[in-house]
Parts: C-alpha cells; sequence; structure tokens
C-alpha cells in the first residue's frame, strides 16, 4: 500500500484508543509514554516564540495533545496534509485559529517569507526521494 493510499484509506483510523499510523509507528507502551510526551514537548524549544502564522506540513490529525503547543503562540496555524481525514481532524481540534489545505504541498502557493515557523514531523521519509529536495527548498 503506498503512502498517500494508507493515510486516505487506513492511517487516521481509530482501532481501539490508537490511530492505526500509532498503532504501527509508535511506542505506545506505558513504560515511554513520559519520555516520547517529553520528546513531543522538546520541539517547543526549537520553534518561534510568537509570531502570526506558523506551517504545520504533513500535519496529520494533530493527533498528541502535546502536538497542539506548537502553535499557541501564533494567531494562525496552517496545516497542510493530503489527507481528507487529517484534515477534517485538524480542523476539528484548531477550529477557527487554523487554515486548512488538503492538497500535495508542492501544488499549494505560500508567499515567500509568509510563516514565522515552520513545522514538519515525520514527513520527509514519506516523500518520494526526487521531490525531496524541493520540498525542503519551498
Amino acid at each position: 500500500m503506498d503512502v498517500f493510499k494508507f493515510y486516505n484509506e487506513a492511517g487516521w483510523s481509530k482501532s481501539k484508543k490508537d490511530t492505526n499510523d500509532a498503532i504501527l509507528f509508535e511506542d505506545l507502551r506505558p513504560v515511554a509514554k513520559n519520555y516520547v510526551s517529553h520528546c513531543r514537548k522538546k520541539i517547543n524549544k526549537f520553534i518561534a516564540k510568537k509570531g502570526e502564522h506558523i506551517l504545520d506540513f504533513a500535519s496529520g490529525p494533530i493527533q498528541y495533545r502535546e502536538y497542539l503547543s506548537y502553535s499557541k503562540n501564533f494567531n494562525v496555524r496552517h496545516c497542510v496534509d493530503f489527507s481528507k481525514k487529517a484534515i477534517i481532524n485538524a480542523k476539528k481540534k484548531i477550529g477557527c485559529n487554523g487554515k486548512f489545505y488538503c492538497n500535495n504541498f508542492l501544488n499549494i502557493n505560500f508567499k515567500k517569507y509568509f510563516f514565522d515557523s515552520i513545522i514538519s514531523l515525520h514527513t520527509i521519509y514519506h516523500i518520494s526521494r526526487n521531490d525531496q529536495k524541493k520540498v525542503v527548498k519551498k
């Protein structure tokens, strides 16, 4: 199954408590809970302390509460994901403080220097090798 198909069909569906993505790719053991949460929070150290716009490229459904903290000091969180299910769920969590784009990142035209910060977690290895350089540059 390719990445697009997985995340549009099964990846963000819930099985019991967690998404299929989490069950397959995350360490959900109770012993890892505090450590993983600490790692997610640590990302805040590398995000601008305040600003107008933050881009969350490949936002997914913003599946962990720690992920919400990344945009706490920004007026608008722009979530980009090619999964409709991810965007619908991100919208439920961010609400009117967000703008949502269900599209391929390379097909969206953003103004140059528009964002005060950009986050992208677990993304590059999902992108075709031929497009990785273009995505990083953009």
